[in-house]
């Protein structure tokens, strides 16, 4: 008993341990994306475009946009989406005009800033940083990343210290889909559905009590999503 409580404490601290850097990780990301939304030059010229549809205004745009994207490597786009959904001036001139209106990073970037995992145009999963554009209370568009960024979180997970030689840790979707590759299995993102008990539990802090979720996390042998017997947790 004291063999398996020393294992199991270890294991949550570990669990912990990436839950921590994983937030900083997202967290700094968003920031990132307040640095560009916040700029009052760029603001003052959407709104100007928004009223007028001068080009001078869609050029000092568009050189924002530019400069920012050279002065960070993992940038790969930066555009602006007008309130009706269409993009008005990108770093990629080949997006504009085109029509993201029903696209959830355009709808939820709207109301407050946001950060998905999605594909691009390869197939490669990126990071899709979308918030509001704000000036005087009024909400003018939407500005959105799309940062090569994510390997950093991959390296997060993949990071092996404390886990032996057959530990792996790694992150689904609400969904239940790994966002990133589990530790011996790649080429996982959006394709491998984990169906676990823990993954399971993980979607029922919404319904629970705070004393039931305790239990659920405790760490338990249980199946993995290849079937093997493991111990396992998850925060």
């Amino acid at each position: 008993n004291i063999l398996k409580q020393k294992i199991y404490t270890d294991l949550e601290a570990i669990a912990q341990s990436r839950v921590y850097h994983i937030e900083s990780f997202l967290n700094n990301e968003i920031e990132r994306l307040k640095l560009i939304s916040s700029r009052t030059q760029l603001r003052l010229s959407l709104d100007s475009y928004n009223k007028e549809g001068k080009i001078e205004d869609k050029a000092k745009m568009n050189k924002i946009l530019l400069d920012a994207k050279s002065s960070i490597s993992d940038f790969k786009d930066i555009f602006i989406i007008n309130l009706d959904g269409k993009v008005i001036v990108s770093t990629d001139e080949n997006i504009e005009n085109i029509d993201y209106s029903s696209g959830e990073f355009f709808i939820k970037g709207k109301k407050r800033n946001n950060l998905f995992f999605l594909l691009d145009e390869n197939d490669n999963p990126v990071i899709y940083l979308s918030g509001p554009l704000i000036l005087e209370d009024r909400v003018l568009g939407v500005a959105v990343i799309v940062d090569r960024n994510i390997n950093r979180m991959y390296h997060i997970t993949k990071y092996s210290t404390g886990l032996g030689e057959t530990g792996e840790i790694y992150l689904i979707n609400k969904e239940g889909y790994m966002i990133t590759p589990p530790r011996f299995v790649n080429n996982t993102f959006f394709k491998q559905k984990v169906d676990t008990l823990n993954s399971r539990n993980c979607f029922l802090h919404a319904v629970l009590p705070e004393e039931s979720i305790k239990e659920h996390h405790k760490p338990r042998i249980l199946k993995n999503y290849k079937g093997i017997e493991v111990l396992g947790t998850y925060k």
